[in-house]
């Protein structure tokens, strides 16, 4: 039985449709593997690819990061790929973990491979529509056919077995390419990755089907951690419309600028902050100090010492001493700035969901 989330709640009582809507915006990437020593020598490299594949008359070019590992390698052994994401590629791939042991084991080249747009791998100028129409999955496997292909050119490499690997979006690209270029890749580990593409998650833009897992993982706390959120949201709903209740909201969330509660986009922004909190949490949990991020967050939700379900609420998303930016028309010209280095990776996350 699919139960309704405290989304769904939120959705119906906002009128969210009326707004910007939800939005990914928490991505953090992988979390890499800490190796216990430091003696691993590990190669950053480079090489050319165009910027459209699909395009014989675009002949541009630019230049794409990978780093290798040859620690291990023997002539002809297999050649183990870690396919980076939606983020830039650092060294714990290649120094500790499962790929690092099976490599060890068969005598493997370990290479870990940059997404374009991502890291130090920038196919263009800017990242202005113009230039992220090139930010695609099929752009991406393409770039990684053809560094399997110059790979296997390379004198000892001819009779490698190709095997891949990668973890949510990068595990999907895994799979992937194995089913595009069988020639070119023998094996495909796709670790906790969406298989089947999906055009959209039913709820439009909301994404309500991603948020009732999110309500069932907290759920499985307990039943009084839904309440409590549920209960949190709706009080933030009534400040919301109440005469002073922005600047109450401000205080309590220790927010930039006091919400415009005559403004859809402004709200439903403030209030998408919220919701994300509670996304990222179940997203990214892991076990920390003997406990789930999970059971930290519902501790928080349920705890009655720290006051209302709404001052659970504010301690739960807080940022310290930092205010919370909050405003709708702010975040519009963060994002509006094309300048790569002027906004976080995170903007390029959607992009990548958009363009597919």
């Amino acid at each position: 039985m699919v139960y309704l989330s405290f989304l769904l709640v939120l959705c119906l009582t906002c009128h969210l449709a009326r707004g910007v809507g939800l939005h990914g915006f928490h991505f953090h990437g992988l979390e890499e593997p800490r190796s216990l020593s430091e003696s691993e020598n590990i190669t950053e490299a480079w090489i050319q690819q165009p910027v459209d594949h699909f395009n014989p008359r675009d002949n541009r070019t630019w230049s794409m990061r990978y780093l290798e590992n040859s620690r291990y390698f023997k002539r002809d052994g297999p050649i183990l790929i870690m396919i980076g994401g939606e983020w830039a590629i650092s060294r714990g791939f290649l120094e500790t973990g499962l790929m690092y042991g099976l490599a060890s084991t068969h005598n493997a080249m370990m290479y870990y491979t940059e997404h374009r747009y991502y890291g130090k791998s920038k196919p263009t100028k800017d990242t202005s529509p113009a230039s992220l129409q090139y930010l695609s999955v099929e752009q991406a496997l393409a770039d990684l056919a053809r560094f399997i292909e110059t790979r296997k050119r390379r004198e000892g490499f001819e009779n490698s077995t190709v095997v891949v690997f990668g973890g949510s979006y990068a595990g999907s690209v895994a799979a992937w390419l194995r089913l595009k270029y069988p020639h070119l890749v023998q094996g495909a580990l796709a670790s906790s990755a969406p298989i089947f593409a999906k055009a959209d998650f039913y709820g439009s833009f909301f994404s309500l089907e991603y948020y009732e897992v999110v309500t069932e993982s907290l759920r499985r706390y307990g039943e009084k951690c839904v309440d409590e959120v549920k209960a949190a949201f709706k009080a933030v709903e009534e400040l919301l419309t109440a005469e002073d209740g922005p600047q109450k909201l401000k205080r309590h969330f220790n927010l930039c600028d006091v919400p415009d509660a005559n403004s859809p986009n402004d709200r439903e922004h403030f209030m998408n902050i919220l919701v994300e909190a509670f996304g990222a949490t179940v997203q990214y949990d892991k076990v920390e100090n003997g406990r789930t991020q999970i059971a930290a967050c519902c501790e928080i939700m349920t705890n009655v010492r720290l006051g209302t379900p709404l001052q659970r609420l504010a301690h739960f998303v807080s940022n310290g001493k930092k205010c919370l930016e909050n405003n709708y028309e702010k975040f519009v010209r963060l994002y509006r700035n094309e300048a790569w280095g002027a906004q976080p990776d995170i903007s390029s996350n959607l992009t990548v969901s958009l363009n597919d």
